[in-house]
């Protein structure tokens, strides 16, 4: 019997190429699945082992703490005050881990783990206190019987910083640690917000205190402020550096007098500055801020009980600080300059072919002058001979000096009426060899006025009782040429005592504003004289001397206000070099302050006013070092071509003017080293402001 095979014989269908593909498809598939579990494994195993390490780590740094003592003066307490909150941190010989022997050591300390390699940990220690109220534990500035330690813990793979935080106690009970008086808060009179300030701005600063105090500054050399850290420009044009500010440099004063804690009503104490013509930004995040502690020197802040008041202040970073709600962008005066845009280059070009410089030559050639109560309005006109033409630039060619010794009246050296201020700030060391009469200022000028006092209609003389019903008009018989000014004497006029108050502010008509005589009397609220010593101090330290004893003082006139109505001056005491003149601090005990809408003489000089130089009886005067900042934008003798368009502006020539005021053209990259910055540009022929940043150029952003 046969039997077929064909059934085995059959051709079966096999895998095709196309089916191998989805075949390793679908294996890599699952591989990369696999892999990428291996991956988030591996990731989160790194992560675990990280968290792992940075607890091990934190709990070591914790250790180490606890292993110390609260206090290095724990064991003298009290008869030793605990560490203040300023002075934590290594002392001198502690260089290493094993040499700390207290918690505060550790403030600012930074820890390396030593297995994982990156992992980092940092430690700041601050007094704390215990909120009862909200269960809260907050740190402060002032001494208690907790300190808080914060451990942040840093390494690249953790996107936020890893913190831990633990109370170290004392185990002294609160009532031990009777507190002094502190401060609790430092306010600043802006509402809250971006604030861009320019010299001479005045910023007013308040300290509220826990309780009562008041300030002893007795002694002649008392001085107490805040300490400011800001950014500073220093230099010469052509080299200007913009640096973070020493300490020191800047300084809010406190305002001089006592507080008597029985009427008070706020527990306030008040701080000034203001602000100096260099004090500047790097760019728009660098707002000005402060070193948390009073700066008293040669005096003290007490309670009721005599206990000495702390002067540690709120932390910057801390909601009792200004700084967490207010920013305070400082930046350079502007200037009024030649900046262009490339649309606007024939404009530019123009400019660059000729400019005019004005130095001390053309001072002396242009302004006005008075002598006695003769103004001459200009200088060409000034009959040969006359005591008016006693200016000359001295041999060094960097000052103005009087070169006659006039006894029975003044000579002045006055602005042009072009040339008026408002709100300015002026600064000189005055200087002499030879005499010992008046060197001065004029904070404020206004000529041709008359004084007259209108009773019920009727004009009375100008010695009536009533000054308050006294004005002074333009023009008119017996008109006259008023002044305010500040002096600096030797010994040589009874004006100022003779030399026992070399410190003086006057006020009247040009020969009595200053005489051997007259004035004579204080400001008085029952006369009405036209000639009169507004106020009259002795600086610190100073004696009655001859200029040539100690020949250099240096003053200082600030005058703010929208009217510049409010007028405060300074001085130093006589030194010996112009070096200690320039690097001594003002006397702010003994300055003296003038509000020009409390007496309707002083309303002429309200607003714009002309200001000037001015000697009584004293030749070889001379005004070093002068420094004028107005509030208004001043003048520098460059041009300037940037980009049409941008939110940075590209400098495409920067043109510079020489002596002679031909401009050259300069290398761009010196632009921020001449003009220095941040700074506003204003150009007065298009209207259009810029600011001068660090690295670029901006349209002025806070136009209203």
């Amino acid at each position: 019997m046969k039997i077929s095979l064909d059934l085995f014989s059959k051709k079966l269908p096999g895998f095709s190429f196309i089916d191998a593909i989805y075949g390793l498809t679908i294996i890599l598939c699952i591989v990369g699945v696999i892999y990428g579990s291996i991956n988030s494994i591996l990731r989160n195993h790194r992560k675990a082992q990280l968290i792992i390490h940075a607890d091990r780590l934190s709990q070591m740094i914790m250790q180490e703490v606890k292993n110390r003592e609260f206090d290095e003066n724990i064991d003298s307490f009290p008869e030793t005050p605990l560490t203040t909150n300023i002075d934590f941190g290594t002392d001198e010989g502690e260089d290493n881990l094993i040499d700390f022997d207290d918690v505060d050591d550790f403030n600012n300390y930074e820890f390396t783990d030593d297995v994982i390699e990156g992992l980092r940990a940092r430690v700041s220690v601050n007094y704390a206190l215990i909120d009862t109220s909200n269960n809260q534990i907050g740190i402060t500035a002032i001494t208690s019987t907790l300190k808080r330690v914060k451990i942040d813990v840093i390494h690249d793979e953790f996107s936020n910083l890893m913190t831990y935080t633990g109370i170290v106690g004392s185990n002294i009970s609160p009532n031990e640690l009777t507190l002094p008086p502190y401060a609790t808060e430092i306010l600043i009179n802006k509402e809250p917000g971006l604030h861009v300030v320019t010299a001479p701005s005045s910023l007013i600063f308040d300290i509220i205190m826990n309780e009562p105090v008041y300030v002893d500054n007795s002694n002649p050399d008392f001085s107490l402020y805040i300490d400011f850290d800001g950014f500073v420009l220093n230099g010469l044009e052509g080299s200007f550096t913009v640096e973070p500010s020493e300490i020191g440099e800047l300084r809010a004063y406190y305002f001089p007098g006592d507080i008597d804690p029985t009427l008070t009503e706020k527990d306030t104490l008040r701080f000034s500055i203001a602000l100096p013509d260099n004090i500047t930004s790097r760019n728009m995040t660098d707002f000005l801020t402060y070193r948390p502690r009073l700066v008293l020197e040669n005096g003290k802040i007490e309670n009721l009980q005599r206990k000495e008041a702390v002067l540690d202040l709120p932390l910057a970073n801390s909601e009792n600080s200004f700084l967490s709600y207010t920013q305070i962008l400082p930046i350079l005066p502007a200037i009024e300059t030649k900046i262009f845009t490339e649309s606007e280059a024939e404009n530019f070009n123009t400019t660059i072919s000729d400019t005019i410089r004005e130095d001390l030559t053309q001072i002396l050639a242009s302004w006005p002058r008075s002598w006695d109560k003769t103004y001459y309005p200009d200088p060409s006109l000034i009959p040969e001979g006359s005591n008016a033409l006693k200016f000359a630039l001295a041999p060094n060619g960097k000052t103005i000096n009087s070169t006659v010794n006039y006894h029975f009246g003044t000579i002045a050296l006055i602005s042009p009426d072009s040339i008026k201020l408002t709100e300015y700030t002026f600064e000189a060391i005055l200087q002499s060899d030879n005499d010992d009469d008046g060197i001065g200022f004029i904070i404020a000028f206004q000529p041709n006025r008359h004084l007259k006092c209108n009773i019920e209609g009727i004009v009375q003389n100008s010695n009536h009782q009533d000054h308050t019903a006294c004005t002074t008009t333009s023009g008119g018989v017996d008109a006259e040429n008023y002044f305010l000014v500040v002096w600096r004497t030797g010994r040589g006029t009874s004006a100022t005592g003779g030399g026992s108050h070399q410190f003086a502010v006057t006020y009247g008509e040009g020969i009595n504003v200053m005489n051997g005589s007259n004035p004579s009397v204080f400001r008085e609220g029952s006369n009405s004289y036209e000639n009169f010593i507004h106020d009259r101090k002795q600086i610190s330290g100073d004696v009655a001397k001859n200029w040539n004893s100690k020949q250099w003082t240096k003053i200082k006139v600030e005058r703010t206000g929208e009217l510049g109505e409010n007028i405060i001056v300074y001085a130093t005491r006589f030194l010996n070099t112009q070096l200690e003149a320039q690097n001594t601090d003002y006397d702010i005990n003994n300055s003296i302050t003038i509000d020009l809408t409390s007496d309707p003489r002083y309303h002429k000089f309200l607003g714009p006013s002309q200001y000037g130089y001015i000697v009584w009886s004293n030749d070889r005067a001379n005004w070093h070092d002068t420094k004028l900042v107005t509030s208004t934008v001043v003048r520098k003798d460059v041009a300037i071509m940037i980009g049409n368009e941008g939110d940075n502006r590209e400098i495409q020539q920067f043109q510079r003017a020489n002596e002679e005021g031909v401009f050259q053209a300069t290398m761009v990259e010196l632009l921020r080293n001449y003009i220095g910055y941040s700074r506003k540009l204003v150009n007065t022929e298009t209207n259009r402001e810029f600011l001068i940043l660090e690295n670029s150029i901006i349209v002025y952003p806070w136009n209203e």
